[in-house]
């Protein structure tokens, strides 16, 4: 039997393989061609425009973006969420809280969870489903910083993680930030301190936000922790951001500064050292913080917004050109 035209073929194949949803064998086997040909013809009538391919679900845009975040950063897995344009700090922090509940649906009884406050996370913990989720612990890997907004204290968010999900909570009874590096050696000599340190770093998830430094609205600044004076001395010295505390540079790494040795925290080598490392972030003023965290492999899982996974990727691709 004489055989049809490529261009036919091409068109087919195209035809069974999407309209009619056949696999390649199915089509093989139809058309009497080899299974290599079917493959070839489909991937040429994409390539030659034949075929167009679209996908109508509104949350495709961001799931895209998590795909191609998670290749350039080169982290386990990303989590963006939708945002309107124009949305508030407030509305962005819960966007990306209650996507972050995903993420603890389906983990181990016998999970350790490392936590710290930080608005974003506080709405995750508000989001979580009570009595669906067990674990074992709930434990606070950073000291406190008392309110973090007028009607939650730092350790309501442990607090609240624990009851809903069934476990122990073990909290960290230190402030963040301590006057002198004297100060803290003498607190990081405390038993009690040293044993919630320990279970810290022995955690399976920890999860946390990051502050950028030049921001008022961060926790750390709105709390007090950081005066002008404070502020143009981490300039100076580059940071960009931090995390349980711990300010950071633009590669990601801890800037040595005597913030570090008054600092009440898990180490970053001790952070580093937790298997799942979840950040939960987004905002145009954090978009530095979360690509120096990323550069330096901190982040493991990150949940963000749409807004800020474009400029993300954006910044990513203006460094690529100007390489």
């Amino acid at each position: 039997m004489p055989e049809l035209s490529k261009k036919s073929l091409i068109l087919q194949s195209s035809y069974l393989y999407y309209v009619r949803g056949l696999n390649i064998q199915e089509i093989s086997k139809q058309l009497g061609i080899s299974r290599f040909r079917v493959s070839r013809y489909i991937t040429e009538a994409r390539e030659r425009g034949m075929v167009s391919v679209q996908i109508i679900d509104p949350d495709m845009d961001c799931e895209a973006m998590a795909l191609e975040l998670k290749q350039k950063l080169q982290i386990d897995q990303v989590i963006v969420c939708s945002v309107l344009p124009n949305a508030s700090r407030e509305e962005i922090r819960h966007s990306i809280g209650k996507a972050g509940v995903q993420l603890l649906l389906d983990i181990d009884r016998k999970t350790n969870l490392a936590i710290t406050w930080g608005r974003t996370v506080a709405y995750m913990v508000y989001e979580l489903p009570k009595n669906k989720i067990r674990i074992k612990n709930v434990i606070e890997m950073a000291g406190s910083v008392g309110k973090i907004t007028s009607s939650i204290s730092a350790h309501t968010v442990a607090q609240l993680a624990a009851e809903k999900m069934d476990a122990h909570c073990i909290q960290f009874s230190a402030p963040i930030i301590v006057d002198s590096p004297r100060t803290a050696n003498a607190l990081l000599q405390e038993t009690v301190i040293l044993e919630v340190l320990e279970m810290a770093k022995h955690c399976d998830i920890a999860i946390s936000g990051v502050g950028p430094v030049q921001d008022k609205d961060s926790s750390l600044s709105s709390a007090g922790f950081l005066s002008e004076r404070d502020l143009s001395t981490l300039d100076s010295r580059c940071a960009v951001g931090s995390i349980l505390g711990r300010f950071f540079d633009k590669d990601g790494r801890e800037c040595n500064t005597e913030f570090a040795r008054r600092v009440l925290a898990l180490s970053f080598e001790d952070y580093l050292a937790i298997p799942q490392r979840i950040v939960l972030a987004g905002g145009k003023y954090k978009v530095e913080s979360i690509y120096a965290l990323a550069k330096n492999h901190v982040i493991t899982t990150l949940v963000t917004d749409n807004e800020t996974a474009s400029l993300l990727l954006e910044k990513m691709d203006g460094e690529e050109k100007g390489r």
